[in-house]
């Protein structure tokens, strides 16, 4: 039930990261910006924002988009004080004045707040803000821009703007570039846009195209581009809009067989999960006789562990090709109290000629005493690293390093010849792996960069999505380790989250979801149908375990060995307790009589590579670990947006 176990850790994980993110937050609930445009060119802004805060903050600020004007003017920042005072209306007397620091084009104003709503009005002048023309005039302002100073969702947003003179509807044209803003009003005086929402990171930009001669202060400049031609531009920026629009809900329906189809996979996953466990008649006995090495195989279904190369050992034991006794440690050992007084030592009985490849290969890098007769043999403690006593007092550890670096790239050669070989006997397959790990997640990639093009997502978003996750995936198919493709599906959900279509966000994050738990039900290798009676076996033999102890003498060690690929290190010991006690019959089996006095050879062989593991050198620069902090300001992004820290 481990894999289940896993699944159910991440997502009370996701849970409670979600829990985390909403437990200091801040909403604006409505923004109404009215612009003033001057004869001079200038744009005159007053901008009403009303705050939200659920928890505690220190500052609110305001960026300014850099775009189509030639600097800020002026800036000032005011608590509104009158809740009842229009904008364009506002008297002194309605208004609080704040201190204003600029870092960049973000302008900060100390506020400490908590749990509470506020009124904040911006109010600045944009210099040559309108492009005038000998036949028009231009006014484009992306108030809330894509980039990252857009970081919170506008709702309620209202922006007006207020010509110097009265123009007839009739000879201005009006655009507003957004999700889900139109244009409420347009009068002689007045033009007003108006937006639900302004999703973060998502583009805010109005346009006013109107004729040049209300502009008496400002000097005229020859026109880059034809007025119908302009327009045209935008009637045809407009249509891409609503096609994009419908390709979105076209390709919903991509997603919904996406999801389902992964949903699928998900069902059958987890029902054979728990079928291959009723497949087959073997008995308990059965796994007894199951060669150590297949055992391994099948139980971890081909998954690399330094337990892996015992059972190779314990294969050739059990074929009659190798004898094993115990032997006492060499004085390196006996110095050391933490280390076993006693270990294994195996001698090879057979000609090598008479071993298959996989046999050769194994025997060939761990028996390498050679005996008075010729025989090859070796001691389990030939493969130790350093003592606890050698990595306390730091001896030797570079030359033990290495030693067990180089046994550990040996191990993992012949680990990988022995799942080949494997394969092509048809024990274990990889295919559902290779499609989990190779052609699920581009098809998921593929799947988000279509949808955040549809749904007209910045270019940033995308191009740090497909830049982070291929980056995420690369090394997952070179490790091939599971953990780079869970990382991988995170950062799919989080970047499934910014799409403003719901229906393309709820099925996108249930799809990333959905193969995130795959990783952990699909594992590395599958074993064939003939190996699940061989599986059927083991895991009775695992039941059978945990309820009756020990059996006849005679096969000891082989349940011994069985039960450490099964329980593993720690829970051995705790199973054999209520078992055999004659002390004389334990001795006669040499790996048992080792566990059962607390001298496990394979735990201390596995503790003497981890205290094999040099201390790092020392860094040259300064020895004190520091911080080095800075303002959370700068020159930001260019794009406008407001927020609080």
């Amino acid at each position: 039930m481990n894999r289940f176990i896993k699944i159910l850790v991440l997502l009370l994980f996701l849970f409670a990261l979600g829990q985390t993110a909403y437990a200091k937050s801040y909403s604006i609930d409505e923004v109404h910006i009215r612009a003033w445009i001057q004869p001079n060119g200038n744009l005159l802004v007053n901008e009403v924002f009303t705050y939200t805060f659920n928890g505690d903050y220190e500052s609110i600020r305001r960026s300014i988009h850099q775009e189509n004007h030639e600097g800020v003017e002026w800036y000032e920042a005011y608590e509104l004080i009158n809740k009842e005072a229009e904008i364009g209306f506002l008297e002194e007397r309605d208004l609080q004045s704040l201190k204003v620091q600029k870092e960049g084009n973000t302008y900060r104003s100390p506020f400490p707040i908590s749990n509470s709503t506020r009124t904040f009005v911006f109010a600045y002048e944009l210099r040559n803000a309108v492009d005038s023309y000998d036949t028009y005039s231009d006014l484009t302002v992306p108030f809330f821009n894509s980039g990252s100073n857009h970081d919170v969702d506008l709702n309620n947003v209202t922006i007006d703007f207020v010509f110097p003179e009265e123009v007839e509807p009739a000879n201005y044209a009006a655009f507003y570039h957004g999700r889900a803003g139109n244009i409420q009003e347009k009068g002689p005086s007045v033009v007003r846009f108006t937006s639900p929402v302004s999703k973060m990171y998502s583009l805010t930009e109005t346009r006013l195209l109107f004729p040049s001669s209300i502009m008496t202060a400002q000097e005229k400049t020859e026109a880059p581009s034809p007025l119908k031609k302009v327009i045209a531009g935008e009637e045809e920026r407009r249509a891409e809009s609503a096609l994009r629009k419908a390709q979105m809900k076209s390709f919903n329906n991509i997603l919904l067989s996406l999801a389902v189809l992964l949903g699928m996979a998900v069902l059958v996953s987890t029902l054979g999960h728990f079928l291959s466990r009723l497949k087959g008649r073997s008995e308990p006995i059965d796994a007894l006789e199951t060669d150590p090495l297949l055992f391994y195989l099948v139980i971890k279904r081909g998954k690399f562990s330094h337990m892996g190369f015992i059972a190779g050992i314990y294969s050739l034991v059990e074929k009659g090709l190798v004898s094993v006794r115990k032997e006492k440690s060499t004085s390196r050992f006996l110095s050391d109290s933490r280390s076993p007084d006693e270990t294994l030592f195996f001698t090879l009985k057979t000609d090598e000629d008479s071993l298959t490849e996989m046999e050769k290969k194994l025997v060939s890098w761990v028996f390498r005493r050679k005996g008075r007769n010729g025989s090859a043999s070796f001691s389990m403690n030939d493969l130790a690293g350093a003592t606890k006593m050698e990595k306390d007092q730091k001896r030797h550890l570079k030359k033990y390093h290495s030693k067990v670096k180089q046994f550990k790239e040996q191990e993992k050669e012949w680990f990988s010849d022995v799942i080949m070989e494997a394969k092509e006997h048809g024990l274990l397959r990889d295919t559902w792996f290779k499609i989990m790990t190779r052609f699920v997640p581009v098809l998921i990639l593929a799947a988000i960069l279509a949808a955040c093009y549809f749904d007209q997502q910045s270019t940033l978003l995308i191009s740090i999505y497909t830049g982070i996750s291929g980056v995420f995936l690369l090394w997952g198919w070179k490790l091939r380790a599971k953990w780079p493709y869970a990382v991988f599906g995170l950062i799919s959900i989080f970047t499934a989250a910014q799409i403003y279509n719901e229906r393309a966000y709820t099925l996108l994050v249930i799809s990333a979801v959905f193969f995130i738990i795959l990783l952990f039900l699909v594992p590395r290798h599958t074993v064939s149908a003939d190996a699940l009676g061989v599986r059927t076996g083991i895991m009775r033999f695992k039941k059978q375990l945990r309820r009756e102890g020990i059996p006849a003498e005679g096969v000891l060690d082989k349940w011994m060995i069985r039960s450490m690929m099964i329980k593993g290190r720690p829970g051995v010991k705790k199973v054999w307790l209520n078992g055999v006690q004659d002390e004389a019959v334990i001795s006669r089996a040499p790996l048992t009589a080792l566990v059962m006095s607390d001298q496990n050879p394979y735990v201390f062989i596995a503790n003497s590579w981890k205290w094999s593991i040099p201390p790092a050198a020392p860094s040259s620069g300064s020895t004190d670990a520091g911080y080095y902090g800075g303002s959370d300001g700068g020159g930001g992004d260019g794009g406008g947006g407001a927020g609080a820290d």
